[in-house]
């Protein structure tokens, strides 16, 4: 008896599961390979960072068989909030949001367009020859992508990410094909495709049909992004969403931030406990637990580049992660910034 084709996927992000989904019943075996036993939904991360969620909200086994009321000697109004973006205006993924300024510096933050940021010290945050002191800086522009990436053997942009063929497989090794985050695809009109959560399921189910087509013996298919919108929040009650050229702001949009995040969580579960966090949250004002303990290895300092424009080198940080339920599950969460 012939052995069946096996098909590896590297990564279980959510292209990488979706790939798995996709051939869940082909007459193939799928290999799911990645650092940790769980599905880190992303795009909520920034919630567990901010207390607004727990770890084990936006986690899920890859493996399915089995501030002022907080701190109280801190008064927040004398805090000073600087965003710094080296382009010409915030969101440049989207059409030009007239709003979304506008609700940062009604809620106190400072603004700053067309300000690239040099260096990154203990004394803050460097612009040109200026200084911005600051005793906590949040890079938010982006890090380097897996070192996975570079090890293909393809070509790589100043990211790291894989500059794939239009069936997103890498150039000079038509079996492996790479979507999500590590994928730098580019459109029709040169433009990439932005890294959100439906753009790398759409690369996932892609490559796993193009990966069938290769056992099957039939060409591959090019990828084509459908973008369903762009949904953006800015704070409480404030967010931006933006379908072709239509375009909602305010309390509307927000809401349906919350419902397009929630619905692609991964398992009813976290909807439901999510939805519940964040309506406990919203009435009453009160952040989530604190799960993120056990630091067992500091992030370096951030090296700073001066006079070149150049992001600082990359970090990393590595914690365990325990939710108190009756079994104290413990996982773990890696984070590259």
């Amino acid at each position: 008896m012939a052995a069946r084709p096996r098909i590896v996927i590297i990564g279980g992000g959510f292209g990488g599961l979706a790939a798995a989904k996709f051939l869940r019943g082909e007459p193939v075996d799928v290999t799911v390979i990645d650092r940790t036993n769980h599905h880190l939904f992303q795009p909520l991360l920034y919630q567990v960072a901010m207390a607004g969620l727990a770890p084990s909200d936006i986690t899920v086994p890859i493996r399915w068989k089995a501030m002022p009321r907080d701190f109280r000697n801190i008064d927040t109004r004398k805090s000073r909030v600087i965003l710094v973006e080296a382009g010409p205006r915030l969101l440049p993924a989207m059409p030009e949001p007239s709003s979304a300024r506008r609700d940062l510096e009604r809620l106190g933050v400072e603004v700053r367009t067309g300000a690239a940021v040099t260096g990154v010290d203990a004394h803050g945050a460097r612009i040109g020859n200026g200084l911005i002191r600051a005793s906590n800086v949040f890079w938010a522009a982006g890090n380097q992508a897996s070192p996975l990436g570079a090890m293909l053997g393809g070509p790589v942009d100043c990211a790291g990410r894989v500059l794939v063929g239009d069936d997103l497989s890498v150039p000079g090794r038509p079996e492996v094909f790479v979507a999500g985050d590590l994928a730098a695809v580019r459109r029709a009109d040169g433009s990439l495709v932005p890294g959100v959560a439906p753009a790398a399921m759409q690369e996932g189910r892609r490559a796993a049909d193009n990966a069938l087509r290769i056992v099957n013996g039939e060409t591959t298919n090019p990828f084509r992004y459908y973008n369903k919108g762009d949904l953006a929040t800015i704070g409480r009650n404030r967010a931006i969403a933006v379908f072709g050229r239509f375009e909602v702001a305010g309390y509307p949009a927000w809401l349906l931030w919350l419902f397009v995040h929630i619905l692609y969580l991964v398992g009813f579960r976290n909807r439901l406990s999510v939805l519940m966090q964040w309506a406990y949250a919203y009435f009453t004002f009160q952040r989530g637990v604190r799960l993120i303990t056990a630091a067992e290895r500091a992030a370096p300092a951030v090296a700073a580049t001066r006079g070149r424009g150049r992001q600082p080198r990359r970090g990393w940080f590595v914690a365990r992660i325990s939710q108190r339920t009756e079994s104290d599950r413990i996982g773990r969460l890696a984070h590259r910034g």
